[in-house]
């Protein structure tokens, strides 16, 4: 295992490069890829660094390993940071994930997968997360302060988050849609929607879409 450019655990996988860019697999972070350059610039700034392995873990989600290089870095310090609701439901869904969908089972409340998901750069932002869900009943304390234990009741809290964030997460985009406007679209509105917990609708694929149904 090699030391994580992101989380900074020693957690990666990295095969030898052949060139100046790194293929690696970080157990908290996903599997991405990142150049020399853009490694040597995360050296001195962790906190951009985290928050960069916590859209990695995201974008892997999404089905995505992305190529981490210097216009990457530039365009993630604008990725906001998810609100406190949607952070606690990543946090319960990687517990469970974490557990291999068993229905119970004991978690490490400040495990480093854990804060990657929950985006929680201070540690302790996973500890207040981790009462935050014991109060909704979705965790039992145990001896070991260190530790909660998921119950079955997680999974039925961790069902309706997810639905109730896909039933008005939905961001419906009026705008010129020119080819001038693809990198702003890219880069700049589509962005900042989908760090904020929605998803852009465009006006000018709705008709489209419905013509594919």
């Amino acid at each position: 295992m090699t030391r994580c450019p992101f989380c900074r655990e020693q957690s990666a996988d990295s095969p030898p490069p052949i060139s100046l860019t790194f293929d690696m697999n970080c157990q908290n972070c996903g599997s991405f890829r990142i150049t020399k350059p853009a490694s040597d610039a995360l050296q001195e700034n962790e906190p951009l660094a985290f928050h960069i392995g916590c859209w990695v873990y995201e974008q892997n989600q999404l089905g995505s390993a992305p190529l981490i290089d210097t216009k990457t870095l530039e365009l993630i310090k604008q990725y906001p940071c998810p609100n406190i609701k949607k952070r606690a439901e990543l946090y319960l869904g990687r517990a469970i994930r974490l557990l291999d969908n068993k229905l119970t089972g004991r978690i490490q409340i400040g495990a480093p997968a854990l804060r990657v998901a929950s985006w929680s750069f201070f540690r302790e932002d996973t500890t207040a997360l981790a009462k935050y869900l014991l109060q909704l009943g979705a965790f039992e304390d145990v001896e070991n302060s260190q530790e909660y234990r998921l119950i079955a009741k997680a999974h039925i809290l961790y069902d309706e988050m997810v639905g109730t964030r896909a039933a008005s997460s939905q961001a419906f985009m009026a705008m010129w849609f020119d080819p001038e406007m693809k990198e702003a679209y890219d880069k700049g509105f589509k962005v900042a929607i989908d760090g904020s917990g929605y998803s852009p609708l465009r006006i000018d694929r709705k008709e489209h879409d419905r013509k594919n149904r």
